[in-house]
């Protein structure tokens, strides 16, 4: 019986379904949202949607729907600051025709790591990161581990927070509504970062990206490789913290066995991908008139993809895009998240098994927000 008293949980909508307590109503949200085979405009995003997974796939690989508003290469509020001179060079904001060789560039770098470097660098930063707690392990295991790959060397859990404390700054300067204190932080902590990254000995990516800038012949090469490793880090952030903590619960809480070694822990993050992932949906707008399933957009329209529908267990998540602005850190992604979830496993004792305290208020991502040890302790 309902209390009639209660009051009724607001109905979702695609920008709150991913931080919904309620998984049970967000996966029957999804599954009713990715029927519709047809673009619809929807009033509260500003945007049409497309929801399908066919009409997800066909959006992200549309020749003429690019991942800013055209004319507008750097958001509004970052325009004339050294962050925002940074975010102009980041691939994954920009459609302009050297953008595929710089890709192929990264891609490159990124695919001649050594898979045994990666374990690694990947073991190390996640046993600093477990020296504090859950919710650290979880935001910094992946981001540190590219800074690893780029020649830091972290040494406690404390410098891993200084990073963190830096990125999250850039989330906040990356806000719309981003006040002038937020983008001034912003700033500094782009600054600090790119301070880190000089003041390291260059490490394996840090050199791939050096010499691929140098095989294209960019004047700018310390820019360009930096905003590319920015990039990279930035990419671990809020996806990897989303990544990693749902494949936790996953392998802690699930009634099916837990991974039984690397290679199964990679599998849980793929499937973990698709239930839905960490990354529910991202924009794009069309870059001129054009037509998307048979239905006419003007220049400057915006799309909401949806990139959670897709329950093919053998298709590629959608939360790593397609075409194009296909993530090209895949396989980093999985294999340093496989090493860190594997390490988290060997951890827990009956007082410290991650549990979920709700997630992240973000609109595309759903990040669950694990416990600390200490606050579980307290509980027994």
């Amino acid at each position: 019986m309902t209390c009639p008293y209660q009051a009724p949980h607001p109905a979702l909508t695609a920008l709150t379904a991913a931080a919904s307590p309620d998984t049970a109503a967000m996966q029957s949200f999804y599954r009713e949202l990715s029927k519709r085979s047809t673009l619809q405009f929807d009033p509260a995003s500003s945007c049409w949607i497309a929801a399908s997974p066919e009409l997800a796939l066909a959006a992200l690989q549309h020749d003429d729907l690019g991942v800013r508003p055209p004319g507008q290469a750097v958001p509004p509020n970052l325009q004339g600051r050294p962050f925002g001179a940074v975010f102009a060079r980041w691939l994954r904001m920009r459609d302009d025709g050297p953008r595929e060789a710089e890709k192929l560039a990264v891609q490159a770098a990124l695919d001649g790591l050594e898979p045994a470097l990666v374990r690694q660098v990947a073991e190390r930063q996640a046993g600093l990161a477990l020296q504090l707690d859950w919710r650290h392990w979880q935001w910094a295991s992946l981001p540190c581990t590219v800074a690893g790959l780029l020649g830091t060397t972290f040494s406690h859990a404390t410098e891993q927070q200084a990073l963190l404390a830096n990125l999250a700054a850039l989330a906040l300067a990356l806000k719309p509504q981003a006040d002038p204190a937020a983008l001034e932080q912003g700033d500094r902590a782009m600054a600090a970062i790119l301070a880190l990254l000089d003041g390291a000995a260059p490490g394996p990516l840090a050199q791939a990206l050096q010499a691929q800038a140098r095989l294209m012949g960019l004047a700018e090469t310390a820019d360009w490789w930096q905003a590319q490793a920015l990039a990279l880090l930035w990419q671990g952030y809020e996806a990897g913290a989303g990544l990693l903590g749902l494949g936790l619960l996953a392998a802690t809480h699930s009634s099916a066995s837990a991974p039984r070694d690397l290679a199964a822990c990679t599998d849980l993050l793929k499937t973990v991908g698709r239930q839905p992932g960490a990354i529910h949906h991202t924009r794009r707008w069309a870059l001129r008139d054009c037509v998307l399933a048979g239905q006419p957009l003007r220049a400057g329209d915006a799309l909401l993809v949806i990139l959670v529908g897709g329950a093919d267990p053998k298709a590629e998540p959608l939360g790593f895009g397609s075409g194009r602005h296909r993530c090209p850190g895949i396989t980093l992604t999985l294999n340093a998240g496989a090493v860190a979830l594997w390490l988290a496993m060997q951890q827990p004792t009956p007082q410290q098994t991650p549990r979920c305290a709700g997630f992240q208020a973000l609109a595309n991502a759903r990040i669950p927000i694990l416990n600390n040890f200490e606050s579980e302790q307290e509980q027994t």
